[in-house]
């Protein structure tokens, strides 16, 4: 939607947004959404915010994936950091995940000056968390967390029952569930690349909440 163009105080000044709501049967409704502007006072200059809220439904692997065995190493922290070296691990999907959430914010800047062809310069800034991250603890993950007070991670450790294996009043762990779980919020620290304006060679990298720059010099761009 153009709010400004050819002013006084900018050559344009435009603004996107979008909201969208999905019924999953998986997880229930959710609503997503976008926003953004983009600014450019100067025909050699544009920049602008960006912020969206999007979903993702759980997968079916994940939400009804059938039950799976194989082994993993483990040290038992209730017995000492007993280890085991070939545990067995069960993976299976699950039903009642909710959808994943992420929120992304991004500010960034292009510069493409007439004066000098061929040149271009890219500044932007990301911050992204996720929320309801779906994701696989993995065998000593869950160990770990029961040792830390997590009741219900505990609830996915199986033990030995015969008093003569006791260790510190604990029998050994003989298996360990490993489903899909949310497992709460995170932020991923992860880059994706893209060339800046005017094609190049070279590609900007991005990463959660860090800023990013690129630059295109004449030899490594496409006339």
């Amino acid at each position: 939607m153009p709010l400004a163009k050819d002013m006084t105080f900018a050559r344009s000044l435009d603004l996107n947004a979008a909201i969208r709501y999905a019924d999953y049967s998986t997880s229930g409704g959710v609503t997503s959404w976008k926003i953004g502007a983009v600014y450019q006072p100067i025909d050699d200059f544009a920049s602008g915010p960006r912020a969206r809220a999007t979903t993702a439904a759980p997968t079916s692997p994940s939400s009804t994936r059938a039950s799976s065995q194989s082994n993993a190493a483990v040290s038992d922290p209730f017995r000492n950091n007993e280890t085991n070296a070939s545990l067995l691990t069960r993976s299976f999907g699950n039903s009642k995940l909710k959808a994943e959430q992420s929120d992304t914010y991004t500010v960034g800047a292009v510069y493409q000056p007439s004066w000098f062809q061929g040149f271009s310069g890219s500044v932007d800034y990301y911050d992204i968390a996720v929320k309801n991250a779906i994701q696989q603890l993995g065998a000593q993950a869950v160990i770990n967390g029961c040792k830390l007070g997590a009741a219900d991670l505990c609830n996915l450790i199986y033990r030995g029952t015969d008093p003569s294996t006791f260790i510190n009043g604990v029998g050994p762990i003989v298996a360990v569930d490993n489903p899909f779980e949310n497992v709460g919020s995170v932020r991923p620290r992860a880059s994706t690349s893209r060339p800046p304006i005017a094609a190049s060679s070279a590609a900007s990298r991005r990463a959660c909440r860090a800023p990013s720059a690129s630059i295109c010099w004449p030899t490594m761009c496409t006339t």
